[in-house]
């Protein structure tokens, strides 16, 4: 009988222990794709900043800039 406790007991003890792992990991996740989304949601707006100031004219210092940012997040 106390070995059956016990063996339901690990089995138990087990469970939280991967229910708490999933949710760490879940958690972790969660963090890094909000930050990627913000990151993506600045430069998007970065990027539309510089397309209605530069527009198409290639001569404006901040075509340069809107190369760029295009390169990198588009």
């Amino acid at each position: 009988m106390e070995q059956a406790l016990s063996k339901n007991k690990r089995l138990v003890m087990h469970a939280s222990h991967t229910l708490f792992d999933d949710m760490l990991a879940i958690q972790s996740s969660w963090h890094a794709f909000d930050t990627m989304a913000q990151s993506y949601t600045r430069m998007t707006n970065l990027m539309k900043f510089l397309l209605a100031a530069a527009g198409d004219d290639e001569d404006l210092p901040l075509s340069g800039q809107l190369d760029l940012v295009g390169d990198l997040y588009i």
